[in-house]
């Protein structure tokens, strides 16, 4: 079978429709693969920006982690200045054995009307002599907690002359409403 032989320029026009359409699904095939490396680019870039953002965090972290390794006492210490509170038993046992130490009695009950979300209200009565009472006050005002006082009442007993405390002098009462800071 012969192929029939065909005009110069049909050869020319089949030659360059054959070559445009090679040439267009060059192109083509070209934009596909450019379009293809441009969105892998793109991706590669957010995830190095996320890359660079995370270490940047796991430096951040480090970096506390050592500050607060470094500083452990002192956020101890500074941990001491708030009451717990879920737990404030240790709060309610230092305030009495300040007052059995300096020969006081003293009654606790919680104020919630002084009590919010950053604080614990109290309501202290202690009762003893003046000088007792005094001497409880001045070690109050050293404890450990960020306590501020509300309201302080110092009330001297009806029959002061008659009535004394177990050291023979005068017995008073103090009435004391407190913040004391909670975490």
């Amino acid at each position: 079978m012969r192929i029939p032989s065909l005009q110069p320029t049909s050869t020319l026009i089949v030659t360059t429709i054959a070559v445009t359409l090679a040439a267009a699904a060059l192109g083509w095939g070209y934009w596909q693969l450019a379009r293809r490396v441009n969105a892998n680019n793109l991706e590669r870039r957010e995830i190095e920006l996320r890359i660079a953002g995370l270490e940047e965090e796991r430096r951040n972290a480090r970096n506390l982690a050592s500050l607060l390794d470094e500083r452990r006492l002192e956020v101890s210490r500074i941990n001491r200045f708030f009451i717990d509170r879920d737990r404030p038993i240790a709060f309610i046992e230092d305030i009495e054995r300040l007052a059995a130490a300096t020969d006081n009695i003293v009654t606790i009950d919680i104020d919630e009307e002084q009590s919010d979300e950053r604080n614990l209200g109290f309501q202290l009565t202690l009762e003893g002599s003046q000088v007792s009472i005094l001497n409880y006050v001045r070690l109050f005002e050293l404890a450990e907690y960020k306590i501020a006082g509300q309201e302080l009442a110092f009330q001297k007993s009806a029959a002061d002359a008659a009535q004394t405390t177990s050291a023979g002098r005068p017995a008073g009462r103090l009435l004391l409403t407190i913040r004391a800071r909670a975490r």
